[in-house]
């Protein structure tokens, strides 16, 4: 992005599958080249968590495709992930599962790393935002 004032905005949609978090990885890799390199580490991992838990607790079925949203802008980053799945809590966890659980960290870790976490669950869709 070279215009302080401009917007890039991109979307891709990615199948359903064993595959998806590194192939979502590898598209919002164009994030993180406007941002210090803790927040792209930040926006990488969201976006894999994120794309995980549509894969595991979506329902969807293989082949079925995710939406991945970015936009870049002068102040912030903002990621979306949409599976129009069931199962997406009204807000992330305020605290960690029991070590027990063995799982159920992704959102929890989102909304640790992003500044804010909006979810919306008759979407099926996840945004986050990064400050720049």
């Amino acid at each position: 992005m070279h215009a302080a004032c401009s917007t890039d905005r991109r979307v891709a949609r990615i199948p359903c599958g064993l595959d998806a978090p590194a192939e979502a990885r590898r598209w919002a890799a164009w994030l993180t080249v406007a941002v210090a390199p803790a927040t792209g580490e930040a926006i990488l991992i969201a976006v894999s968590e994120l794309v995980a838990n549509a894969v595991r607790h979506s329902g969807l079925p293989a082949g079925a495709l995710i939406e991945v949203r970015g936009e870049l802008r002068r102040d912030r980053v903002t990621l979306m992930v949409r599976d129009r799945g069931v199962g997406l809590p009204a807000s992330p966890p305020p605290s960690p599962p029991p070590a027990s659980s063995g799982g159920s960290r992704g959102l929890y870790l989102v909304g640790l790393l992003a500044t804010r976490v909006l979810m919306d669950p008759p979407a099926g869709a996840v945004t986050c935002e990064f400050a720049r």
